[in-house]
Formats: structure tokens, sequence, C-alpha cells
């Protein structure tokens, strides 16, 4: 009985393995299969799943790679580790995230011009953006150790989000990055043109403004309705 118990539990952990990896597989490609293994042993030790499905394995495996003492060595090995964890797991998140109408052009056309300014926007819930400490977008798919290794720090803003049934991505530059921001944290529309306006200066804020809000339209980024 103890050695077909054993069994059952060496393949509980090899099917969870299986899970984290097809979740994370630009993590693993960095890490490396030896040290991919090593983490999701460790961190399933901490971190054992509680739920019926698999699905949510890996929700907390970006945190643990950025903060916790025991996953110290593979931020050693690999410092972009936890970006990278972080930004694959958004794209599972926005793939299973739930429909929703998003905003059109035509639903503001009718807007009064007293009325934007006070506009609020929402986000629909295929989106996320993440504030990273390293350009991991820029890899390429499966880069190995030595590649991952030599990718460099800068901060980096990166919008995540699904559309017609694929996940896309693309870093949010300034001014457009805290415009976002400020915009889907419920700013209204006045303030998010004020902080533009901070970056570009007065003339230019307001063809800023609509480029962004224009673009963010097409992306499909907001709700069709404004809260």
């Amino acid at each position: 009985p103890v050695e077909r118990l054993g069994v059952y539990a060496n393949a509980f952990f090899e099917r969870l393995r299986a899970a984290l990896g097809r979740d994370f597989p630009d993590l693993a490609a960095a890490l490396g299969e030896d040290a991919f293994h090593d983490l999701v042993r460790v961190y399933l030790m901490i971190h054992p799943p509680h739920r019926p499905s698999i699905r949510d394995a890996g929700r907390d495996l970006p945190a643990f790679l950025a903060t916790d003492d025991v996953a110290a060595p593979f931020r050693r090995r690999l410092p972009c580790a936890p970006d990278l964890a972080a930004f694959e797991w958004a794209q599972t998140e926005v793939f299973d995230a739930p429909d929703a109408r998003p905003l059109d052009r035509a639903s503001l056309a009718n807007l009064s011009p007293e009325a934007w300014p006070g506009l609020r926007l929402s986000p629909v819930p295929a989106l996320r953006l993440l504030e990273l400490r390293a350009p991991v977008h820029t890899l390429p798919d499966g880069a190995g150790p030595d590649e991952a290794g030599g990718l460099g720090t800068r901060p980096t803003r990166i919008c995540v989000w699904r559309q017609d049934e694929r996940v896309r991505f693309r870093e949010l530059l300034p001014p457009e990055d805290e415009a976002l921001a400020a915009a889907l944290s419920g700013a209204p529309f006045g303030e998010v043109c004020a902080l533009v306006a901070a970056s570009v200066g007065e003339e230019a804020a307001a063809a800023h403004a609509a480029g962004f809000l224009t673009r963010w339209i097409a992306d499909g980024l907001l709700l069709e309705r404004p809260a």
C-alpha cells in the first residue's frame, strides 16, 4: 500500500508540473528543465493546490518568485523570473476571463461636450496592466537560460488583453501608460487629459488623449457602458 500511494503521489506531482509547464512555458525554458523542476517542487511544498481544478495551481507563483526567501536561488539564477512568471500568468488570466461587450465609438458619439471631463471608463475583464522591472515581452518564445539571463532591467509597463479570442500584449510608453492606468483606476477623463497635458503640453494634450482613447477602443480594452 505504501508503494502504491507513492506511485500516486509522484503521478500527482508530475501532473501538476506538466500543468505549470503549460502555463509558464517561457519561464521553464529560461530556467532550464532541471531548475524548473526544482522550482515547481519547492513552490508546491509551500503553495499546494487547494481547489479541485489545477487551473489555479500557478496563481501564486509570480509572487512566490518575487518575494519568498526560498525562491532566492531562482532569482539569482534568472533575475527576470518574477516578471516573466507575472507576464505569463496574466496571459492565462485574460485567456480565461469572462466575455464582455467592448465600448465602441458609436456609444460615445452622442456624449455632450460638457459630459466628457466627467466620463469614467471601465476595463473589460480580459485586461491586465503589468508594472515590471524587465522587458520580458521582448524575449523570443522558448528563449534559453543564456538569452533570458542577459535580458537586463528597465521599468516596463505592459498591457495584456484578449481580443477576437486571441491574447495580445504591447508595451505602454509615456504618457499613455499613466493615462491608461489612471483611466482604469476610475479617474474621470478630465483628469486623464490633465496627466497627458503635464507630459506633452496643453496644446498637444487634446490630440494625444483623443488618440489614446481611439486606440483603447480599437483594441477593445473598455467596457460598453463606462462607469
